[in-house]
């Protein structure tokens, strides 16, 4: 059976095609953003909306990972890049 978020992966692995720099990275202030968030959690200082903001960024950048990771098998390439 297939997990629901597997087809989204799937979705956006397809539909990279052969440009994989169509495949979603952060932005650098967004890298900066988490970076900042993920430092003021460790010493507790980040607030119940920063907190959903971490874990919905957590689970869209997994997403993107399987993504980059499955868009070469979805062109039929035998070697993953990450």
């Amino acid at each position: 059976m297939m997990r629901a978020y597997e087809e989204i992966i799937d979705l956006i692995a397809a539909s990279a095609g052969s440009d994989r720099s169509r495949l979603v990275y952060p932005s650098e202030a967004t890298k900066r953003r988490i970076v900042d968030l993920l430092q003021r959690q460790t010493s507790g200082g980040i607030s119940p909306e920063e907190a959903a903001e971490l874990g919905q960024y957590a689970q869209f950048e997994h997403l993107m990972c399987l993504a980059r990771v499955l868009a070469p098998y979805q062109l039929g390439e035998k070697q993953a890049v990450i």
